[in-house]
């Protein structure tokens, strides 16, 4: 099994990402880091961060079971401790591809006015999510692949496109 898990900030282009590899590789499934916690009142934190990592492991699994040959997992490891902690709670057999999304802040800002899809792509709230999901500069990958893009000037489909020739790289 494959996992592929693609980050980085709001407005890297995550979401759109995601669902144009899920389009082009065959057997596989996705999961939405979005709908993995959903709690009132929303907050994060450690618990949430640990609800975030039990679900998706557990999708992950399922998926498994299923027959899926690749997972792609959106927007749940933004931190060294959410990654540490999801690669520990994975297992051993899968291979694991980490994709760090980047964008410049005024980019990011012009695709969730765009986009518009909830309170959060507000300009009013841009700086308190920039500082829940900040720009970590790198990793410490334990085990597995890692793959940074700036997608600032590329459509999703180019990033799809990059994180494909990563695959069929090994």
């Amino acid at each position: 099994m494959k996992i592929i898990s693609i980050n980085g900030q709001a407005g890297t282009g995550k979401t759109a990402t995601s669902n144009v590899l899920l389009g082009k590789l065959d057997n596989s499934a996705y999961i939405s880091g979005d709908a993995l916690v959903a709690v009132n009142p929303f907050g994060v934190n450690e618990k949430t961060d640990r609800l975030v990592i039990k679900n998706s492991i557990s999708l992950i699994k399922n998926f498994e079971q299923e027959g899926y040959d690749i997972v792609i997992i959106c927007g749940i490891l933004g931190s060294q401790y959410q990654l540490d902690s999801f690669l520990n709670n994975l297992g051993e057999k899968a291979d694991f591809l980490f994709v760090w999304l980047r964008a410049s802040k005024e980019v990011r800002h012009k695709r969730k006015i765009k986009r518009a899809r909830d309170e959060s792509d507000s300009p009013e709230w841009f700086d308190f999510i920039d500082k829940i999901i900040p720009d970590v500069e790198a990793f410490n990958l334990k085990r597995g692949e890692y793959l940074e893009i700036d997608t600032s000037d590329k459509t999703p489909e180019e990033v799809a496109e990059i994180i494909e020739r990563k695959i069929a790289q090994g």
